[in-house]
């Protein structure tokens, strides 16, 4: 096997992996928004749901859009793309980490969520927070050969 060719399961997992989480944010955003409500209630976000369409529609960018930075040939070929891509993705995901690190501190726990799950979730965000900034250019992590100006 070739090396780009190896990327290809890394790649359809991730589109796996993402696909539930995406349909459910999705089916979340149409119920937020007055749609039917497609999914068992949630009351937590009822009277505030900006943190949490934040965090759906900054997941589903940050899930989509990143999935392709992992085929070094996609990036080879289309670095412009992948510049472009890179400059939505860091603020996208310092958005999810923001967003679900603010619903996790101020929304009320969910039933049967302890300490550890509390932990985690701050952990995980925070981690967000500091690899999605070691992927801004400004950090100087990254570095490519001058091409296009994007």
């Amino acid at each position: 096997m070739s090396g780009p060719r190896r990327k290809w399961p890394l790649v359809t997992l991730l589109l796996v992996l993402s696909a539930i989480p995406v349909m459910s944010g999705t089916l979340r955003l149409i119920e937020v928004a007055g749609g039917p409500a497609l999914m068992p209630a949630n009351h937590r976000y009822g009277d505030f749901p900006l943190p949490l369409v934040l965090h759906i529609v900054g997941a589903i960018v940050f899930v989509l859009a990143g999935i392709l930075q992992f085929l070094p040939r996609f990036r080879r070929r289309h670095p412009l793309w992948h510049r472009r891509a890179g400059r939505v993705l860091v603020p996208a995901g310092l958005v999810v980490a923001a967003s679900g690190m603010a619903m996790t501190l101020f929304f009320e726990s969910q039933p049967n969520s302890g300490t550890l799950l509390y932990l985690f979730r701050l952990g995980f965000g925070s981690l967000m927070v500091i690899t999605s900034s070691s992927g801004s250019p400004r950090s100087g992590a990254v570095t490519s050969p001058p091409t296009e100006r994007g």
